[in-house]
Formats: C-alpha cells, structure tokens, sequence
C-alpha cells in the first residue's frame, strides 16, 4: 500500500512539472462551516454527491471553518452533506456545479442536544451578485446548447451570442488571440484561415460536434491564474460522460437546393440552379458499465457538403443570374489548348461545385476510483476535407484586370483549385485527486 502512495505521489510530482495554460475542465464545491454561535468548526466531514452518476467526493473543514472541493465534475445536481460529532447534520440538495466557478455550500449547524423550533427561509442564489464570480465570464450549459439555433453546428454559432463578441472575435481582439480548449486540450485554429475560429476552421468545419459537449465556457476578464495565454477570449469546454442511467440520440440535419428561393425579386429572371446540398448525420450513447464506478460515452457526427464553387456563369446563350464577361466560347478554347499542348483538363468552366466533409468521434471513460481518486479518458478524432478555388490575388496588376477566379472579368476552371485538409487528433488522460487538506 504504501508503495502505491509513493508511486502515485511521484506521478503527481511529475505532472505539476508540465506547463499548462487555462487547464480548466471542473468545477469548485466550497463553504464555510460554523456552529450555531457563529464559531468555525474544525475538522467537520463534508460530502459531496454527484447524483446522476453517483460520484463522491469527501473532505474536511480547517481550522477556521472553511473547505473546498476542486475539479469536482460539471452540472449536477449534487447533494451536500456536513457532518460534526455533537451537531445534527446538514444536507444540502440541488447544488448546480458550472465549469469554472464555485459553488458555494455553507452551513450553521446546530448542537444535537438542543431541540429549537424555528423558521424555515429558503432562497435561491443570484448568480450576478455571487462573490465568487470570476470576472467578465458566461457559462453555456448542456441545455442551452442544444437549444441554441445553428447553421453550421460549430462553438461559433453558439459564442456568437455572447454580447463581448461575434463568435469570433471578442474584446475587439483578433480570432488567433482566442485561446479554446476541451477537457483541457487545446483546439486553436493556428493557421487562422477559414471560417471558424477553433481547429477545422479552414474547411469550414468544427473537430468535435456540439452534441459532445456538457458545458462551454467564455472567459473575457477573469480573475483566475489559471485562465493565461490569451488576449480575446478563453473558450473552455468539457465533453459530456456517461451516468447511472444508459441515453442516447440520432439526428440528421440538411439543406439543399430545394429548400432555398428561385428568385432574387418578383420581377426578375430565376437566379442559377446549381445543385448543392449539405447533410450531418449523428448519434451519442452514454452509460454505466459499472453503476456508480465506470461510465462510458461515445459520439460520432458525419457532414459532407456540396456548393456552388463560382457566384458567376460563363457569357452563352441562355445564360441567367451572375453573367461574366468572359464567354463559354473563349473558355473551351483555354481548355483545348490546355489539354493539346499540356495533356492537362482544367475541368468544368462554370456551373460546379466544391466538395466537402468532415467526420468527428469521440470516446470517453469515466473511473470513480474511490472517494479520493478519480480517472479520466478522452480520445477525440476529426478528419476533414473541402475544394477551395485558385487564389483571386491580382499580384501585378493594380488595375485588377489579371484576377483569375471569380468576378466579372474572369472566371476559373474546376482543376485549378486545390483541396486542404484539416485533421485532429486529441487524447486526455486526467487523475483528479483529493488528499483532504494535506495536499
């Protein structure tokens, strides 16, 4: 046994030398335990129960009366127990825990020898005047997300109602100055292109789907060390896990060409028919593999998309919508010498689409070891992959006529584009210990 310790103990040691920044993935029990003459009790027995999947959670009070429980798990509810030898014991049920934050719990006990008649007073917090609020910060839990109406199911179409931000860009700061993390794993968009500010974000997709996630959090001016290495926002998100009851989901969402306008006025000519259709396909499923010990959580979310590549169409006969200057005449023209001098197809002249995908699973283990120690598993795997058109740079040509995409002036075959691919990986192993006040 003792070497169990030892070895555990080196194990945390060597952990705590890892540099971390904004690592937050649970939440804070703390409080105040006093008699009922006001004076703190040192050495009361505080438990906390998370009921949902019955996890326990156990410490003491210290000499002034205080106790806390850090990186307890998200949401709840959890019921609060205090216990002191010669004091009747108080519970506390309904505790709601939010990522990040504390949830306070304090409590007069009143001495077991004395049976007093009194008035019952029950209220409930105000989160705004909560003195252990950490600064300009908003928490978005599991039922607000599924919700929040989405486009593109992405953080951004969720933070985007945040009043310190667009979804993007917070504080007036650049997207790249974010800082997003899941289960404390960083998920930036480094490169910066694309339309989503986190990983995937340059083919316009998201690495972990929405319905895999419990709680998300928007940091803009917080008081917490923990929460560094940003200059926007800190975006924190934990993953959902299983409880003692089994759930689960399947969903599809889809746009298409049928579900959009056939007119830009009433008294206009139809605009292009180009096909497009984008369509998700999903499921989650959670439980207990064993009740109150270990729990399970798998996701998986499956997008592919196809849209309209060019807002114009080629100079011919018919031709409807967005009419470039550049005729279909002079474009097979390009196209045959291409192919005759060159052996190379530069593909379709107008009227094609971009492809595109992207496909997210995730798994998720959850260990209560005992009352003290705690395990967690994630592993997170995104593939995706979208057509983007050659590059509309006018380098040389400061009057613009050399652009060489999509204007009025030009238009560019389907083969002269590219495909970019946007992958991610991730695996989180997390031992969250509570030595009661010795550690």
């Amino acid at each position: 046994m003792r070497t169990r310790i030892i070895g555990l103990l080196g194990l945390l040691w060597a952990l705590s030398a890892v540099p971390a920044d904004a690592q937050v993935t649970g939440s804070t029990l703390s409080g105040i335990v006093r008699s009922e003459d006001r004076k703190p009790l040192d050495g009361a027995t505080v438990t906390a129960i998370h009921k949902p999947s019955g996890t326990r959670y156990s410490t003491s009070t210290g000499r002034d009366g205080s106790y806390s429980i850090l990186n307890v798990r998200v949401g709840g509810p959890y019921t609060v127990t205090i216990t002191y030898s010669g004091y009747k014991s108080y519970t506390e049920n309904d505790v709601f825990a939010a990522l990040g934050t504390t949830a306070s719990v304090d409590a007069d006990l009143k001495s077991d020898a004395v049976q007093l008649q009194g008035v019952v007073v029950t209220a409930s917090p105000n989160p705004i005047l909560n003195p252990k609020a950490n600064g300009a910060s908003v928490t978005i839990g599991r039922t607000a997300l599924n919700l929040t109406p989405t486009i593109g199911r992405t953080v951004n179409d969720v933070t985007k109602y945040n009043a310190y931000g667009n979804g993007r860009s917070f504080a007036g700061q650049d997207s790249r100055f974010n800082n997003f993390t899941i289960d404390g794993s960083v998920f930036n968009n480094g490169f910066g292109l694309g339309s989503q500010a986190q990983a995937g974000g340059r083919t316009g997709s998201a690495a972990i789907s929405l319905d895999a996630l419990d709680e998300l959090q928007i940091n803009i001016t917080p008081y917490d060390i923990r929460q560094s290495g940003f200059a926007g926002a800190a975006i924190n998100a934990v993953t959902r896990s299983g409880t003692n009851d089994f759930s689960g989901s399947v969903f599809r969402f889809w746009n298409s060409r049928d579900l959009a306008g056939k007119k830009a006025a009433s008294d206009v000519a139809n605009v292009p028919t180009t096909p497009y259709s984008v369509s998700t396909n999903g499921f989650r499923v959670g439980g207990p593999i064993i009740k109150d010990k270990l729990f399970f959580f798998v996701n998986g979310e499956m997008t592919t998309g196809t849209r309209p590549a060019l807002d114009w169409v080629a100079n011919k006969s018919g031709a409807t919508g967005n009419v470039s200057r550049t005729t279909a005449a002079d474009l097979e023209d390009l196209k045959n010498f291409m192919m005759s001098n060159f052996k190379w197809d530069m593909g379709a002249t107008d009227n094609f689409n971009n492809e595109s995908f992207s496909n997210k699973y995730i798994a998720r283990l959850d260990w209560n070891i005992n009352d003290v120690h705690k395990l967690t598993l994630r592993y997170s795997h995104h593939d995706s992959q979208s057509d983007v058109i050659i590059s509309n740079s006018n380098s040389g040509n400061t009057a613009g006529n050399g652009s060489r995409q999509n204007l009025p002036l030009a238009l560019s075959g389907q083969n002269t584009g590219y495909k970019i691919m946007d992958n991610t990986r991730s695996f989180v192993a997390e031992l969250s210990s509570n030595f009661r006040n010795r550690v």
